[in-house]
């Protein structure tokens, strides 16, 4: 299971995203995670070492993908080697 990926101060669609439910989603996804005891991937704390990572503020550009993606694969390497 997959936290809600990071989404950025400002930018074309990011000013339209209702923040007010993001805290709520991620609560349930963590729920979800301790009731079915499946492992957690937490994207929402990307670090893109200084690099835009989206181009609108939500949608990740290829550096972004790139880290996500990197994010997941060491998690699932960790918990299935």
């Amino acid at each position: 299971m997959v936290t809600l990926a990071p989404i950025a101060e400002k930018g074309r669609i990011a000013d339209a995203v209702d923040r007010s439910r993001l805290r709520g989603i991620n609560e349930t996804i963590r729920q979800a995670e301790l009731d079915h005891s499946v492992p957690i991937i937490d994207v929402g704390t990307i670090d893109a070492h200084g690099r835009p990572w989206t181009e609108d503020g939500v949608h990740f550009n290829r550096d972004g993908y790139v880290t996500w993606i990197g994010t997941i694969e060491s998690a699932v390497r960790q918990d299935c080697p």
